[in-house]
Formats: structure tokens, C-alpha cells, sequence
């Protein structure tokens, strides 16, 4: 049965929920609504660092952290809880100080003994950029138009780098990953009269079922009376769904649990429809309606007994459903949402994370109950929020894309951890290790190169992939063409990294530092 939904002012409420529902998250989500656009100010410049670091603990992701004045800590200046195992003191005066962490994962444990250690005024550098440029003598290019949003696949068994990109007249492309050369090309049916341009498939991102036992891997494409299953390798018609409506966005899900057959979700727009389909066969087990467009793709959620998806829509919806198309929670909003939701297992529970004109909302998965938010002065969340494990601490980072160009990594405890300029071109985040330092890097398409990639630590320029200066056309992203980037082998062992060009008119592939192992869109 739906619950009642209920419209929920995006400021007053969430403030309020923030006092009263932080059992979920740790206490820093508290003092941590940032602002992403905000800059340090004149003090701090000129104030005295303590950069402070300590050896991991078995099974402990949270420490207590004190520095102090003295060594019993009778005068202490700095008392936090914090994650991870670094930490940045700024605001100091210059002298010793005394600093010491326990444990808190309950409650603070026995503390290390005390170490002094100085704080002195940072000395300002003029940045010297080094930065890492892909090999000009590995990669590809594929002149098969305008391509946003390759999906790296296993289309063929045995091989694990194939991919299939749809382009904007809507023609798919299977593609080996290791050269650019091409599988088999599958092309939209359209209804007699319908205007190219207009055409219902242009947009929809294919989807694939992976392989399973016995059964070959299926991709699903879009085509003029609704969608249509190929079998990966030979791209031969399996199925065909007539689905009234334009296919607007879909996912592969588990509806059925981990043992189940794979799903297929789709959502039309005119008229606004959620369908579930088997994904072998085609069959369509239930369609509902939704109560606007949707926004981006439906994301799988699993909670509990649970295995659904979760949606937003345009009507300031965020719901989450069964196979069934039955409506487990909804709520309503004051505020529209710009990005799909993103859900996300903790070590507190089921996080749901969506982007809103003010900034992310952070829920609480069981319920929907606000828990937070990081707020984006005068500017605002895009395309698809994205998540991994940066820096191998068992937490996860959430990155984010911002409507003026901006890239922000953020922890799942609130804390916003550094954003730059430089992702004009981007509709998600793509992660390698670059450089080789044991810490995912964040790479992203950029309005003036191909991909920039800036390191997971602190955000600074470390890889470039310029354009092909053969390219011609607009490199002006159009709606619904902002890129994304993913990950292939060359025939050498060399890792790829895969997308449209800025250009819009091929798919090409470029070179990753061979440590970066490959690329991994979360």
C-alpha cells in the first residue's frame, strides 16, 4: 500500500531532523553543512597547520582526536571525533603543541601517549603542475557520431572489455574494446513519418544483462515502439517489448534477490510509465504509473527483505518500489530534485543520497527520514552522483557534479573533502589510481580537454587527455549529451579510458598510466 506522502519544506525540516535523527550517521555530519563554494578567509591563510596522522587500528574506522596546550591535556584546543586516519588543524597559533587519538567506535578508548609537535604558518608555493599525459601512440577512435554514455560490458564470453554506445540518431554500436572495431550495429526502428530527430530512441542509454550459466549476455535497446532484446554477441533480435511512450532511462536489477534472474526497469515519459521486464524474455510483469517524468534512471535498493528501486521524478518525488511496481515509501518535496538518487550500504544502514537545487539530502533508507545535507551556494548538483572508496578506508566518498562545472568529493559523514573547477563536460565521475599511491583519483570530461583526472587526496591536476586536434564539430555540450567516461584493454594489456570526444562526433579511447589497472565507473 503507498504510504501518504506529504510535502516537506527542504530548509525547515531538514534543520530540525538534523537534532534528532543522527543515529544513523557519526556526530561530524552535525558541524559539517558545508558549503561547497566556500573559500578560506584571511585569518586562516595566515593562521598556524598541524597535519596529523596515525597508524590504523584492527576494525576501527573512528578516532577521538585531542591537541592541547599541555601534555596532561588541561588546555585543550582541538577535541573531535573523526574518520580516517589524517587529520588537518588549522586556526593555530604558532608554537608546540601536544596531541594524542584513542579509538571511538562506542566510546573512546585508551588514548596514545602524548607527542609534541610544532605548528608553523604554512609557506605559500606557486603550484608547479606536473601532470601525467596519456601515451600518443595507444588508444582508438570510432567515427560513429555523437556518443555521451558508452556502457562498458561483457557482450562475448571470454572477453571483458566490449562495449555499446548509443549514438544521437539513436543507431547502437557494439564495440570490441580493445580497437574500436565494431561487433555488430543495430539500428532504431522508428515509426513511418516520425522525424529523425525526433526519434524515441536518441537518448536512452542501452542496458545490459550479463551473462549467467548458460544463458548469453542480452542488451536491451531502445527502438521506435518501445525496446528490444540482442543477444550480446551477434546483436540477432531475442525480444521485443512494445512499451507506449518514449523509453527515458532504465537499469538492470536483482527485483528478485541475489538468486533471481536479472530485470529490466524501464521508464517512458508521454505518458510517464514504470515497467518492469524479465530479461531474458521480454515479459513485461508489471507497469505503474509514475506521477511526472523521470529524473535520470531508477537506482536498485536493497534494504532488508527489500530488493526495489529507487526513482525520482520531476513532480519532487522520491519513491521506492517493488518488481510489483507497488509503492514502498514516498515522500514528497518543496524543492526539485536534479539528479537521480544514490543509495549506498553503510556501517549505519542504508543511505540514500539526491541532488536538489540547494545541495544533496542525505535519508535515512529504512524510513526516507532526512538525516542531513551539504548545501551548494548558487550553484547546484548535476547529472549522477557516483561513490567509491577513495582512499581504501572502508568509507566511502560520494562525487559529485555541479551545474557550474564543479567536482566535489564528499564523505558519507557530511564532511566535503575538496571540489575544483574543470568538470564543464560532465555527467558523472569515473575513478582510476593515476599515479600510483594506493588512492583512487577522480576523473572527469571536461568542456576543454577530453578527460581531466584530479587526485583523490586533495583535488590537484594530475592527468590530462587532451582533445584530437583532428576532431571537428561543436564541443558545446547540448542537453542530455554530457559525457561520461568508462574503462577498457588494449590488445597490449594496456588500460583504456573510454567516451564520446568533446566534438561529439566519435567514441575514442586513450591510454591510463599502466598502474592505474583500469578504470572503474561506480
Amino acid at each position: 500500500m503507498m504510504q501518504p506522502t506529504r510535502p516537506l519544506s527542504p530548509l525547515k525540516n531538514i534543520g530540525f531532523s538534523l537534532l534528532f535523527a543522527l543515529a544513523l550517521l557519526p556526530p561530524v555530519l552535525a558541524q559539517s553543512e558545508a558549503a561547497v563554494s566556500r573559500q578560506p578567509n584571511k585569518t586562516e591563510q595566515t593562521a598556524a597547520t598541524l597535519q596529523l596522522r596515525w597508524p590504523s587500528k584492527p576494525r576501527v574506522k573512528r578516532y577521538r582526536l585531542q591537541v592541547a596546550l599541555d601534555d596532561k591535556f588541561n588546555d585543550i584546543v582541538f577535541d573531535r571525533a573523526v574518520m580516517g586516519l589524517e587529520q588537518e588543524v588549522t586556526g593555530l597559533q604558532p608554537r608546540k603543541y601536544y596531541w594524542r587519538v584513542a579509538p571511538a567506535t562506542n566510546e573512546t578508548g585508551r588514548y596514545s601517549a602524548p607527542v609534541l609537535i610544532e605548528a608553523v604558518i604554512p609557506v605559500p608555493t606557486v603550484p608547479v603542475f606536473t601532470v601525467i599525459r596519456p601515451p600518443a601512440d595507444v588508444g582508438w577512435q570510432a567515427a560513429i557520431g555523437a556518443v555521451a554514455r558508452p556502457v562498458a560490458a561483457r557482450l562475448r564470453a571470454g572477453k571483458n572489455f566490449d562495449l555499446i554506445a548509443s549514438n544521437s540518431d539513436g543507431t547502437v554500436y557494439a564495440l570490441d574494446g580493445s580497437d574500436g572495431s565494431a561487433l555488430w550495429i543495430a539500428r532504431a526502428r522508428t515509426p513511418v513519418g516520425e522525424a529523425k530527430e525526433k526519434s524515441r530512441a536518441s537518448l536512452f542509454t542501452p542496458l545490459v544483462l550479463p551473462a549467467n550459466g548458460e544463458n548469453k549476455s542480452v542488451a536491451v535497446i531502445a527502438s521506435g515502439d518501445g525496446v528490444r532484446g540482442l543477444d550480446g554477441e551477434s546483436g540477432r533480435e531475442i525480444w521485443r517489448a512494445a512499451l507506449p511512450g518514449r523509453p527515458a532511462g532504465g537499469i538492470v536489477a536483482q527485483m528478485q534477490g541475489e538468486n533471481g534472474a536479472g530485470d529490466i526497469v524501464i521508464a517512458t515519459s508521454d505518458p510517464n510509465l514504470l515497467y518492469v521486464l524479465e530479461g531474458k524474455t521480454g515479459k513485461i510483469v508489471s507497469r505503474s504509473n509514475l506521477n511526472s517524468e523521470l529524473i535520470g534512471s531508477p537506482i536498485p535498493f536493497t534494504h532488508g527483505e527489500i530488493n526495489g528501486i529507487a526513482l525520482a521524478t520531476k513532480g519532487q518525488q522520491l519513491e521506492i518500489r517493488r518488481r510489483d511496481g507497488s509503492v514502498v515509501r514516498a515522500i514528497k518535496f518543496d524543492v526539485p530534485f536534479t539528479t537521480p538518487p544514490m543509495v549506498l550500504a553503510t556501517p549505519r544502514g542504508t543511505l540514500v543520497v539526491i541532488g536538489t537545487e540547494h545541495g544533496l539530502l542525505f535519508f535515512d533508507g529504512s524510513e526516507l527520514k532526512p538525516v542531513g545535507r551539504i548545501t551548494t551556494e548558487k550553484d547546484a548538483p548535476r547529472g549522477r552522483l557516483a561513490a567509491a572508496d577513495l582512499d581504501n578506508d572502508g568509507s566511502l566518498e560520494i562525487v559529485m557534479m555541479t551545474q557550474n562545472g564543479r567536482v566535489a568529493v564528499i564523505s558519507t559523514a557530511g564532511k566535503v573533502n575538496w571540489a575544483v573547477e574543470g568538470a564543464t563536460d560532465a555527467y558523472m565521475a569515473t575513478f582510476a589510481n593515476l599515479d600510483n599511491d594506493g588512492v583512487l583519483d577522480v576523473i572527469v570530461p571536461s568542456a576543454n580537454a577530453f578527460a581531466l583526472g584530479f587526485s583523490g587526496r586533495d583535488g590537484s591536476l594530475i592527468w590530462r587527455a587532451d582533445e584530437n586536434p583532428k576532431s571537428t564539430g561543436s564541443t558545446l555540450p547540448g542537453e542530455g549529451l554530457l559525457r561520461t567516461l568508462t574503462g577498457a584493454m588494449s590488445t597490449a594489456g594496456v588500460p583504456l579510458l573510454v567516451g564520446g570526444d568533446g566534438a561529439r562526433s566519435s567514441v575514442r579511447a586513450v591510454g591510463l598510466p599502466v598502474s592505474a589497472n583500469k578504470a572503474a565507473v561506480k
